[in-house]
């Protein structure tokens, strides 16, 4: 993997580990016992405060001893959330409550409480005259004990508000429009014009083929290197694996052509621009997000479950991240050096494929529910409020097409046809579409 690409992944790991924070501040902790009891050790104590080392050591073992069970406790709370996570809403969403930083945090000061009170501890001597109680250390010892305990009354109310739907829809939202955003920072350098969203030039029938090496999900890709490497090599690049594909050993992965271009050790390098991983992340997936809150919206939809006002709630941030894609132009489909050349064609995660994403499973588990299908229209609408061009405008009325044609086989009441039917009039003015086409028939008895 390349360098810059390895630091990547490794940091999103390490952001995504329970241990790194608790780790970083065991070190913290550890720094702080020393430091402390030297300048106890030095002679400068405190006025006011007498300690025997009896006392001392009773202070310090009964906060111990109180910070471990608390420990216990909060990666109890940790797992169970994890479980109820995984079982109420999606197993994908797991990554996100790892991720939490509060809760790392809030973690971590438990862990550096306790290692602090033990180390602490074994520097008191009551042997003869080698008397030493640390009396600055005890006294931030209380004082890490006030605020751990600070801590858990936080991490109590915050837990309670990251379970709440409301709190994890809203959250998904935040990282995938971060992500999206990111992405297109990243990429400015090749800013996507009118043609170079247009399909791009075939690979030619003798273009080398480079196969996958490891089996896993595309987590992220370096563009602008693997342009570098192309351009130097006089090569183009057809990636025929995009982020968030998965990808398996052996499987088609690159294209590269001409063939008597590419130099020995090339194809290595280029599959070093990939970082792939056992499960999809928000490094640089744009539809990871999306993949998130429709997961969600069909767990709600399950008759084990029946929770329409959860779909619904997914449909609004699922229109959000559309209206988002909806101001900005597709990714490119292909790159160019700095004189020009095509270097590097790609599959890119495009407006058509999330509204593909967003609505065609959901239309499909949702068809029985005229108050969830009622409110995919709605969105379709709201999105095309704010979409331009001609071809997304027809990947939503197409949309609108399929949702309603899956209504038209439901036994559904005339009042709930006549709201469908006012809102693809609606939708129908907007993208130039005639509504008559598709409109419900409505019988009223």
């Amino acid at each position: 993997m390349d360098a810059n690409l390895r630091v990547r992944a490794f940091w999103d790991d390490l952001r995504s580990s329970l241990w790194f924070r608790p780790g970083v501040t065991t070190l913290l902790a550890v720094t702080l016992a020393f430091v402390a009891t030297g300048v106890d050790r030095n002679g400068v104590y405190p006025s006011g405060y007498d300690l025997s080392p009896d006392n001392a050591r009773s202070i310090l073992s009964t906060i111990a001893g109180s910070m471990l069970s608390v420990v216990t406790m909060t990666f109890s709370i940790i797992m169970v959330v994890l479980v109820l996570a995984s079982q109420q809403f999606s197993p994908r969403i797991l990554r996100n409550f790892i991720r939490d930083q509060t809760s790392q945090n809030i973690l971590s000061i438990f862990i550096g409480t306790f290692v602090y009170c033990l180390l602490v501890m074994l520097r008191i001597s009551d042997n003869g005259k080698d008397i030493f109680v640390p009396v600055w250390a005890v006294l931030i010892a209380i004082a890490l004990a006030l605020i751990s305990m600070a801590a858990l009354v936080y991490f109590i109310d915050h837990i309670a508000k990251q379970t709440r739907v409301s709190y994890i829809l809203a959250e998904i939202n935040r990282q995938t429009v971060s992500v999206m955003r990111k992405a297109r920072k990243e990429r400015s350098r090749y800013a996507a014009s009118e043609d170079e969203t247009a399909p791009a030039p075939d690979a030619p029938r003798e273009a080398v083929r480079i196969y996958s090496q490891r089996v896993g999900y595309v987590q992220a890709i370096d563009f602008a290197e693997i342009v570098r490497l192309a351009s130097d090599a006089d090569l183009t690049v057809q990636l025929l694996r995009a982020v968030g594909d998965f990808v398996s050993v052996h499987g088609d992965f690159l294209l590269a052509w001409p063939a008597d271009h590419l130099p020995d050790g090339l194809d290595e390098k280029l599959y070093a621009l990939f970082d792939i991983g056992p499960e999809r992340t928000l490094m640089e997936d744009q539809l990871l997000g999306m993949q998130q809150l429709v997961d969600i919206a069909l767990k709600a939809m399950s008759p084990s479950v029946n929770d329409p006002n959860t779909a619904v709630n997914c449909i609004h941030y699922m229109t959000n991240l559309l209206i988002q894609a909806a101001e900005s132009p597709d990714l490119p489909m292909y790159y160019k050096d700095e004189e020009g050349e095509i270097r590097v064609i790609c599959h890119q995660s495009s407006f058509e494929a999330m509204v593909d994403l967003a609505f065609s499973q959901l239309r499909h588990y949702a068809a029985g529910d005229m108050v969830v299908m009622a409110r995919m229209l709605e969105a379709l609408y709201e999105i095309a409020l704010g979409t331009t061009g001609h071809a997304r405008l027809e990947v939503l009325w197409r949309h609108a097409r399929l949702i309603v044609r899956t209504i038209a086989t439901q036994e559904t009441d005339a009042l709930a046809r006549q709201r469908i039917n006012t809102i693809i009039k609606r939708l129908a003015r907007q993208v130039g579409q005639a509504a008559e086409t598709i409109m419900l028939n409505v019988h009223v008895n």
